[in-house]
């Protein structure tokens, strides 16, 4: 059947997934069959929001992307890890 709302095939890249409003996009893309690249600055919820995912190929990056010294100087293990993981995103949040 058709889902015109599905993420099937989609990657998608979720800043601040270790909690609130980013962990409930994080998990409603990953069960609408999204593979998502999830990041946050906190280890264990960001883990909790991890083991939530029910898609397949998923990621977690923890950073904080608040600090200038990680985007400018960190960046680029950012930028490299994330396209390791993906190609492309599809989208980003």
């Amino acid at each position: 059947m058709y889902n015109p709302f599905s993420l099937k095939g989609k990657k998608i890249l979720i800043t601040g997934a270790s909690s609130g409003l980013g962990r409930s996009i994080a998990i409603e893309c990953s069960k609408m069959g999204a593979s998502v690249i999830i990041t946050g600055r906190n280890k264990e919820r960001l883990q909790e929001t991890f083991d939530n995912l029910t898609s397949s190929n998923n990621t977690q990056i923890i950073c904080d992307l608040t600090n200038k010294k990680v985007i400018y100087y960190e960046g680029a293990f950012f930028s490299q890890q994330t396209r390791h993981a993906f190609l492309r995103q599809d989208h980003i949040f």
